[in-house]
């Protein structure tokens, strides 16, 4: 990745990114061929098309396998962990990833699998994400809206340094309220007045 070869290894660029404050690094490519012990037992392995690292995460890139008899456009399957092999769920960093070696125009997804799907061996995570740019999925919001204003009773975590969206807004009470107004018919349930007393 460029930018990244004055760094002579992993270590120096994580110091450079500390000392900086840089909480979450640029992805850049890794070796694919390192196998781990479980791939090279596996005789049927599947070697990932990239391995990309930054310095919270390595995320290995594979073609999605999908059964040829349902009709469901390609797909990339990213296989997510963190470096120190703790277990996360930040959903605003998942999209990070997913914008930053993808790209932003591509939706994805995490399953919840039925529980005889269900794999759960490792602090391993999975987004399932179409290959084809600007094709949403048929369910989902239709409109972007990122707001931290903690309107109607809603709680919303602040920003980290940094990483607060250029469009986010701050709305109070009546603005939340007059934007579900002039668009209720695609406001979400979940958005609702938790102010009002029993």
């Amino acid at each position: 990745m460029e930018g990244l070869v004055e760094f002579k290894s992993h270590k120096e660029y994580c110091k450079y990114l500390k000392k900086n404050r840089i909480r979450f690094g640029p992805f850049y490519e890794c070796d694919p061929n390192s196998k781990s012990k479980i791939a090279k037992a596996a005789d049927d392995y599947d070697p990932p098309q990239k391995i990309m690292k930054n310095n919270l995460y390595q995320v290995s890139v594979f073609d999605a396998t999908i059964d040829p008899d349902h009709d469901w456009p390609p797909m990339w399957h990213l296989s997510i962990k963190r470096l120190d092999r703790n277990a996360f769920h930040d959903w605003r960093d998942m999209q990070l990833i997913k914008n930053n070696i993808i790209g932003p125009d591509n939706e994805g997804v995490e399953l919840f699998p039925m529980e005889r799907r269900l794999v759960d061996s490792a602090n391993q995570y999975h987004l399932f994400i179409l290959k084809d740019k600007l094709v949403p999925f048929p369910f989902g919001f239709t409109e972007r809206m990122v707001d931290d204003g903690e309107a109607c009773g809603t709680k919303q975590r602040p920003w980290r340094k940094g990483e607060r969206p250029e469009d986010a807004t701050h709305m109070t009470d009546g603005e939340l309220l007059e934007k579900v107004k002039e668009n209720s018919e695609n406001w979400h349930p979940s958005v609702s007045d938790d102010t009002t007393e029993d």
